[in-house]
């Protein structure tokens, strides 16, 4: 950052001497009249050459430098700052080549005398302000501040409070003859200090940015004009919604320019924080800094962001320690966040321009008691210009992804003397695309994620981990389906069908969550033992079809694998019992995989919408009303009910199973919704075929037998509860209808226009 700061003071001197020798005889040269007339009108804006500040002086005077017709000593005579004399502040003036008036104060001085008097001192090499006038604008076309080795201490500390730093450069140029706006900002070894402790130091900071420079367009002059313009909404002269729209309409040139290739970077050395406190601890922080780089390739059509985040270490002091012993509060081993863009050939931001115009005519047309309440008039502003611009973005932009990874977080948090609370976090992946299809009208929105190696350790013998868990979902035709409703609102009102295509775009996406490696431990109530669980895989899925066919499909999935429970207190139940249900060494009554997935099948969706289409719905202002009532929008569904009866959908039980233990299950089936046709108003059939009852019964007796003349048991209850199972298991065994495999089938049949029934048994089963 220091050999950056110093070659740009080195370009900015180099860049500025060449003008000057080869321009001087150029320069449209001014009088001192002249000169003191701009100086003058520029005191008058309400952002003057001071920027702001509250500076008063007595008068101008203006002198030319002798031996030259373009150097001018400029003095603001008898200034004061809030009551603080100032004295005679000096400002050297130039004509440049363009005619810009250039002018450098030297404030080292003046900043040295005014901190003095409020008793702190200030030891500065450098500390100078420069900025360039167009004259004929009015206005600053750029404005550099610079300094250099600042030491600043308030004299009541004799030195122990400070403030110090080695150099500041700020530099915003946006004169005409340059096709680019460059904003770079540097600081270097800043230190600030209390009580004689360094409390934040910072090794450096530096930012750089280059935008579109429209000519004759100038931040300062905006920003007066916006001033202006709400000084006379206040005294009247204009509402205020036509001030707001002013300052609007002076924003839209910005969007006009051509576009070039574009650059931004953001620089942060190392920081540290000598005193911290969180969680009731105190410490402190080391970040080793951060670097971005952008940049957008107007050939190639590509915009790139690449940020490499440093790591992060915060160190904190035991609570009971007397001898500020520390220990690791936090640490991070950083990471990366990756941005890649394409665009369409046509690429070009002028539409922008016209939105803006577009909403600055409308908040005109607004009267000015809609600010008090404005949430209607939003509505009706996002609406108008919330197709256009979803247009727009949809013919500019190809693709758009983002990809972070993080590294390791380790965190710490004391609990008592030998008890923390652990937690690690080996790494963290997030990725998100957005994909959009001009030709074809869609859009795809991905956004996945994994947490891996999590391990969790809480005090009192608890802890969790997993290998990876993470998430994806994905939303279809959202950008598009959003466009449209809005450039349909703008001119026919919303109508049912854009509610429910709303819906099904934002709030029916693919959706997946999964974990691997789980495992979980806890003590026992009694205190006697442990439990814990462990799995291999566990997945949920949600996910959708076909939605605007008439085969519409919603699907939901469930499954697990690899389930182990193991439970080593011998005194809270009977280890008779733990084996039976776990068996550490085979099966046992607990499954450990399953799999089962339903699904929604054949909604009539395209009938639906084409329905809800024709069914308009009340204004969005009026929807929004608090005494609006929700139950008309009800009345209007019910026409969608003629769809649901005359084609209705399907739920099917894909094959499905759970497995693992002693007794195994599949089930598979379909059964058809059928409105009209009681008293099951479904027909179908679900075959659930269960394999192991007669090994399982087996087991269970054989169990029953060795304890049945066990008159000191310590469970006594077990007899009971195994008996109740061998019951259940019985059931089973005499209701299922055997297979030619050995397993025993049940079916449920939902026949047309008769009771439901279980293997030819009434539902509910009479037992």
């Amino acid at each position: 950052m220091k050999k950056q700061r110093r070659t740009l003071f080195s370009s900015v001197a180099i860049l500025v001497a060449g003008m000057f020798a080869s321009g001087l005889s150029q320069a449209q040269n001014l009088s001192v009249g002249a000169v003191e007339s701009a100086v003058s009108g520029m005191m008058e804006r309400p952002v003057s050459l001071f920027l702001g500040l509250p500076v008063e002086y007595s008068g101008v005077s203006v002198s030319a430098v002798e031996g030259s017709d373009a150097e001018f000593d400029v003095v603001f005579e008898n200034a004061n700052m809030l009551g603080l004399p100032l004295g005679d502040v000096s400002l050297d003036a130039e004509v440049s080549a363009s005619g810009a008036l250039q002018l450098t104060a030297n404030l080292a001085p003046v900043l040295t005398g005014v901190l003095g008097m409020l008793d702190t001192t200030l030891e500065v090499d450098t500390f100078r302000l420069s900025m360039s006038i167009n004259v004929e604008a009015q206005a600053i076309e750029r404005v550099t501040l610079t300094v250099d080795d600042l030491y600043a201490a308030p004299g009541s500390t004799t030195g122990r409070d400070y403030l110090k730093l080695d150099g500041v450069i700020f530099d915003y140029d946006e004169r005409d003859e340059h096709a680019l706006v460059t904003i770079d900002f540097g600081i270097d070894d800043l230190v600030f200090a209390l009580d004689g402790e360094e409390i934040v130091a910072l090794e450096t900071i530096g930012a750089s940015a280059e935008l579109i420079n429209i000519a004759g367009w100038y931040l300062h002059e905006e920003i007066n004009n916006a001033l202006m313009q709400f000084f006379m909404a206040n005294a009247g002269a204009v509402t205020p919604t036509e001030a707001i729209a002013s300052v609007m309409e002076s924003l839209a040139p910005l969007f006009e320019g051509e576009m070039t290739d574009l650059r931004g970077s953001i620089d942060i050395g190392e920081v540290t924080t000598n005193s911290l406190s969180l969680l009731d601890l105190d410490g402190k922080a080391v970040f080793d800094g951060l670097s971005l780089r952008s940049h957008y390739n107007h050939e190639a059509l590509t915009d790139n962001t690449d940020i490499d985040i440093g790591s992060l270490e915060l160190l904190a002091e035991y609570p009971w320690s007397d001898d500020g012993t520390s220990f690791e509060l936090l640490t991070f081993d950083g990471g990366t966040i990756t941005g890649r863009s394409t665009f369409a050939r046509e690429y070009d931001v002028s539409p922008l321009a016209d939105i803006l115009r577009y909403v600055a005519e409308a908040v005109r047309g607004l009267d000015a008691e809609v600010l008090v309440d404005p949430s209607s008039a939003l509505i009706n502003l996002s609406f108008g210009s919330g197709g256009p611009l979803l247009d727009w973005y949809t013919s500019i932009v190809k693709t758009s992804d983002l990809e972070v990874a993080l590294g390791t977080l380790a965190v710490q948090i004391p609990q008592g003397p030998g008890e923390n609370l652990d937690f690690v976090l080996e790494g963290f992946e997030l990725a998100s695309f957005l994909a959009i299809d001009g030709d074809s009208n869609s859009d795809t929105q991905s956004l996945s994620g994994r947490l891996l190696g999590l391990e969790a350790v809480l005090p009192e013998e608890v802890g969790i981990s997993a290998g990876e868990i993470s998430m994806s979902t994905q939303i279809n035709d959202s950008l598009n389906v959003l466009r449209d409703i809005m450039n349909s609102a703008a001119v026919a009102g919303l109508n049912l069908g854009d509610g429910i295509g709303l819906v099904m775009a934002l709030y029916l996406p693919d959706l997946s969550v999964g974990v691997k490696d789980l495992f979980g431990y806890t003590s026992t109530p009694t205190g006697m033992g442990e439990v814990s669980v462990a799995l291999d895989s566990a997945d949920i899925d949600f996910s959708t079809a076909d939605m605007r066919t008439d085969q519409a499909r919603i699907s939901q999935l469930i499954a697990f694998a690899g389930l182990d429970v193991v439970f080593t207190d011998e005194f809270m139940f009977d280890p008779v019992l733990v084996d039976l249900v776990l068996n550490p060494d085979g099966r046992g009554l607990l499954p450990t995989d399953a799999t089962i997935q339903v699904d929604l099948t054949d909604i009539p969706m395209a009938m639906i919408l084409s329905i809800a289409s024709n069914i308009m719905l009340p204004p969005i202002e009026t929807m929004v009303e608090p005494d609006f009532d929700p139950t008309s929008l009800a009345l209007a569904g019910a026409a969608l009910v003629s769809p649901l009866l005359g084609s209705p959908p399907s739920l099917v039980v894909q094959p499905s199973d759970i497995s693992g233990g002693m007794v195994e299950l599949t089930a598979s089936g379909r059964v058809d919704i059928a409105p009209l046709v009681p008293p099951n108003y479904s027909v179908g059939s679900v075959t659930i075929r269960v394999s192991g009852v007669a090994d399982a019964q087996a087991k269970v007796q054989g169990i029953l037998d060795e304890i049945a003349n066990d008159p000191d048991s310590a469970f006594p209850d077990t007899y009971e509860t195994l008996q109740q199972i061998l019951g259940g298991l019985a059931i089973a065994s005499g209701f299922g209808i055997p297979a030619s495999d050995g397993a025993l089938e049940f079916i449920l049949d939902i026949p047309a226009g008769e009771p439901a029934s279980i293997n030819g048994l009434p539902i509910p089963v009479p037992f």
